[in-house]
């Protein structure tokens, strides 16, 4: 038995048909609106929070504790993020 958090979780993924995505500032609105609308996923778009300029390593931390699958164009994600101290994001 775990935590209330991690057994909620898992209720949520079964419970749950669409795909729930982190879409970063490089994804262009057009993109998110369409996964929204026309696909029905459960976007949530940084340039609508307060998350622009946020890190990638903090995109990365907040996709994987809301339990979405972050969607990036940026073409360097990953080697920005093994220049710095902390290990590279596992995708």
């Amino acid at each position: 038995m775990g935590t209330l958090s991690s057994e909620f979780k898992s209720c949520l993924q079964s419970i749950t048909e669409q795909p729930r995505i982190y879409a970063d500032a490089n994804v262009t609105a057009g993109l998110a609106t369409f996964m929204r609308d026309r696909l029905r996923w459960d976007v949530l778009f940084v340039i609508e929070h307060d998350l622009r300029r946020a890190s990638d390593q903090e995109h990365y931390r907040v996709a994987r504790r809301l339990l979405r699958t972050l969607i990036t164009f940026d073409r360097d994600f990953l080697a920005r993020s093994a220049n710095t101290q902390a290990p590279p994001p596992k995708l």
